[in-house]
């Protein structure tokens, strides 16, 4: 299940020239009747406190871990919070301004997609 979230989340980015919020990624794969809710989150790497998004099922939350961090295919870009509060849903934590925080309250980095220009294969030298 989770290469096939895999692969319908880069056609859907394959498809927009804008960026893609969560939840545009969920009502996506609502509509192609793929299962994405759960008790997962996805926090950044090395930031345990700051979490990207939540309510994912763990097939959704490891597709966008590898597509972001492994695959490098699709790419976050930090948003304001209204863009989401604009989509009618948000996380209720304070927001991560920056990756430097060192305390242990969780925070909220309010990140949309785009497709990455840059491929695996061209970071691969022949």
């Amino acid at each position: 299940m989770k290469n096939q979230i895999k692969e319908e989340i880069v056609k859907y980015l394959d498809g927009t020239e804008s960026y893609v919020s969560f939840i545009q990624l969920e009502n996506y794969l609502k509509q192609e009747g793929i299962p994405y809710g759960g008790e997962y989150s996805v926090h950044i790497p090395g930031h345990p406190t700051i979490m990207m998004w939540q309510g994912m099922s763990q097939d959704f939350a490891r597709a966008i871990l590898e597509l972001v961090f492994e695959d490098f295919e699709i790419t976050p870009t930090y948003v304001p919070q209204s863009l989401y509060t604009l989509e009618g849903k948000e996380i209720d934590l304070p927001i991560a301004e920056n990756l430097h925080y060192e305390d242990t309250i969780k925070r909220w980095a309010p990140v949309m997609f785009k497709r990455t220009s840059l491929y695996k294969k061209d970071l691969i030298s022949k």
